[in-house]
């Protein structure tokens, strides 16, 4: 009996060291499977970080923020679309510096452009000028109190 009683021990630890070595086993390799997800998922994080600049970029540009949009782009200047999407940037800031009626700003920023042949920036320094000589020939309310003219 006592030797039945051994054979079912000897049995029965024989079993358990197969359940865990099992258990051993399918832990291993869920750790390995779930390392190579943080794994993947770190360098498809780290490739895509000029992509998120870049998206994050033209969405400055489409909400009015050029010089934000500007300087993130500068921080990506390896995209193919670089030197049109600056280009883009100044082009904008310039518009919206017409539409606020400081040209002088807005022909700085064109002229830097006129090199690059962007868009209409030759007709928009030939906007600003006018609107420039304008300011500076046209008569104050002031002079059309003291002048005999209607």
């Amino acid at each position: 009996m006592s030797e039945t009683n051994n054979n079912n021990k000897s049995d029965l630890k024989a079993s358990e060291k197969k359940k865990i070595t099992h258990f051993t086993k399918k832990k291993r390799k869920t750790i390995g499977f779930v390392s190579c997800i943080i794994i993947i998922a770190i360098i498809v994080f780290f490739a895509t970080g000029n992509l998120r600049q870049y998206n994050k970029a033209e969405k400055f540009l489409k909400n009015g923020k050029y010089q934000e949009a500007r300087q993130t782009f500068d921080a990506i200047a390896d995209y193919t679309d670089y030197n049109s999407k600056v280009c883009e940037c100044d082009y904008q800031k310039g518009l919206s510096l017409i539409e606020k009626e400081q040209y002088s700003e807005a022909l700085e920023i064109f002229s830097a452009l006129l090199l690059s042949q962007y868009k209409d920036t030759a007709d928009q320094i030939n906007f600003c000028k006018y609107e420039i000589c304008l300011l500076y020939t046209s008569p104050s309310p002031r002079d059309r109190q003291n002048s005999r003219m209607p």
